[in-house]
């Protein structure tokens, strides 16, 4: 759910659904990379990462693309992983 104060963005809104899309498995993909790009967990614990995203995940899960550094800590974590948004 998008906060309020950013309900008439509509980029928010479109990354939002887009997110919303998802099955439940890639959402908590989603978080694991950010958790990765955010230092939270090393590339070489992605499995650590990804299950504890799974445990962690609720419909609320959603409401992280209101993170203010989302962009750079997903594209972080892809990089880290050995991928990037181009390709």
């Amino acid at each position: 759910m998008v906060p309020i104060r950013h309900a008439d963005d509509p980029t928010l809104g479109e990354i939002q659904a887009t997110f919303d899309d998802l099955d439940t498995d890639k959402q908590q993909a989603v978080v694991a990379f950010m958790w990765v790009g955010r230092g939270d967990d090393s590339e070489d614990e992605w499995e650590k990462a990804l299950a504890e995203a799974c445990r962690n995940w609720a419909i609320e899960t959603a409401s992280l693309i209101a993170h203010p550094q989302l962009a750079d800590y997903l594209q972080e974590g892809l990089s880290l992983m050995g991928s990037s948004c181009e390709e």
